[in-house]
């Protein structure tokens, strides 16, 4: 017998040895309770298993590595989120310079037209006023 199973023996029997749990019970339930009891010492040497430490603890450490890698990822997304976001700034103010530029452009020809056509319009002028001088 090993060493276990005597520690989960000698709890069951320090169990049944307590009346006052019995006392204020049916049958079914002393049974019940002593079946939870057994279960519960039985558990903790499970849990003392060097084992099952072993497992508890490299499924601690993998819970570990997955929220730092969910901690990662989220970084990574609002790092992205904030790069498209500024992206899309700089794409708004250089599409609001182009279309100034445009409109600047845009205007100066206008300029150039009417600047133009007040010239022509001067010079058709300048003749008719010369000849009625004259």
């Amino acid at each position: 017998m090993s060493a276990s199973e005597s520690d989960y023996l000698t709890s069951l029997t320090n169990l049944a040895k307590k009346k006052s749990l019995s006392r204020h019970m049916t049958s079914e339930e002393s049974l019940n309770a002593l079946a939870r009891e057994g279960w519960g010492s039985a558990m903790k040497i499970a849990f003392k298993d060097r084992i099952i430490k072993a497992r508890r603890d490299a499924y601690e450490k993998y819970c570990r590595n997955v929220a730092a890698e969910d901690k990662a990822q989220e970084k990574d997304a609002a790092q992205k989120e904030a790069e498209k976001s500024e992206e899309r700034q700089r794409k708004e103010i250089e599409k609001f310079r182009l279309q100034e530029q445009r409109n600047r452009q845009k205007e100066r020809e206008k300029a150039l037209k009417d600047a133009a056509k007040l010239q022509k319009l001067l010079r058709l002028q300048l003749p008719k006023q010369k000849g009625h001088h004259q």
